[in-house]
């Protein structure tokens, strides 16, 4: 089943023949920070690996979504990770394939709807999100517009590649997101 989210994108559930587009960004040049584990390091996954994962859990639990275009193609993924009915909270990521890709219409639709699964489906009080301060620019933009509030950057917390990255952590709290659902769209957060 597939759900449209702007006018030129769906989302559906990922599968395992999704593997194969997500490994690109396993391999990319550029760092994402959705693809640092819970240490905050960088995790590099086998085509096999990715395909196991989207049959298990996470396929099951539909919390990683492939983005498409309206040809059908995959545009990236988006999802939610360590959603936590016990403390209320998880985390909401999204890969695209370029920075300047978080500015279009299909990138905001796609986090309005984790973002309407997180806090209207799940209940959830909080969401966090973040960005390598180096690499996602676009990321970040997109999250401090749809309302995400900086809780800080952490300097030089992530070692990849031969040399240390930044680390931006952004919370958005259920209540800002009802109130934007209610009285249109979320203020810009400075």
């Amino acid at each position: 089943m597939t759900l449209q989210v702007s006018p030129d994108a769906s989302v559906r559930a990922a599968d395992p023949d999704d593997a194969g587009r997500l490994i690109f960004y396993y391999r990319s040049s550029r760092m994402y920070s959705a693809l640092l584990d819970q240490r905050r390091e960088p995790v590099m996954a086998t085509r096999d690996e990715l395909a196991e994962m989207l049959a298990g859990k996470d396929r099951l639990g539909g919390q990683l979504f492939a983005l498409m275009d309206c040809s059908g193609s995959v545009i990236g993924f988006g999802g939610l990770r360590g959603a936590s009915l016990e403390n209320l909270t998880g985390e909401v990521f999204l890969l695209l394939r370029d920075d300047s890709d978080y500015a279009a219409s299909s990138a905001r639709g796609m986090l309005a709807f984790l973002l309407d699964r997180a806090f209207g489906r799940m209940h959830l009080n909080k969401v966090l999100a973040v960005g390598l301060v180096e690499e996602e620019e676009g990321w970040r933009t997109l999250l401090r517009e749809t309302g995400f509030h900086s809780c800080g950057v952490q300097r030089q917390i992530v070692y990849a590649r031969g040399r240390w990255f930044d680390l931006e952590t952004f919370t958005l709290k259920q209540e800002t997101w009802l109130n934007a659902v209610q009285h249109g769209p979320l203020p810009a957060a400075g």
